[in-house]
């Protein structure tokens, strides 16, 4: 397998876990799937034996499929460290709930005063821009006598 997820370290932190998860996650699918595939026969009747495979061939399936576990075991413990390193270097919490409230309404208040200041913006780039139709309108109008 040896596939590695995308990570790069331009991403913040939360969409490098997101990104090593999903990565875990297919692995986990994948090797369910592969295994399931690749299974030996089994007979569910004694009395009806399984003759698709010669031993030799059952014999090579059991070490490809060890072959394979080995693998996929290597990559989801590889991923897992990766992923338990990426949550450990995100930054703990500092501070108590009543100061992180705090903190929460002051960003929302810069949020709200951002916000007014767009709007503010925003209604005089609507009021320009009605000027300038009205004087495109007004030079059409004369430049057209």
């Amino acid at each position: 397998m040896n596939e590695a997820p995308i990570n790069t370290t331009d991403q913040d932190l939360i969409t490098q876990l997101q990104n090593v998860l999903m990565g875990l996650s297919q692995m986990m699918f994948t090797g369910v799937g592969v295994l399931q595939r690749d299974a030996n026969l089994i007979p569910v009747n004694p009395n009806i034996p399984v003759t698709e495979w010669t031993p030799q061939q059952v014999s090579e399936r059991n070490e490809s499929n060890q072959t394979f576990i080995n693998d996929i075991t290597n990559d989801i413990t590889r991923t897992s460290l990766e992923m338990e390193n990426l949550i450990e270097s995100i930054p703990k919490i500092t501070c108590n709930e009543d100061k992180q409230i705090e903190i929460l309404e002051k960003i929302e208040e810069e949020s709200k005063a951002a916000g007014d200041k767009l709007e503010t913006i925003i209604n005089e780039a609507e009021t320009l821009l009605d000027d300038i139709r009205s004087s495109l309108r007004y030079i059409m109008e004369t430049s057209n006598k």
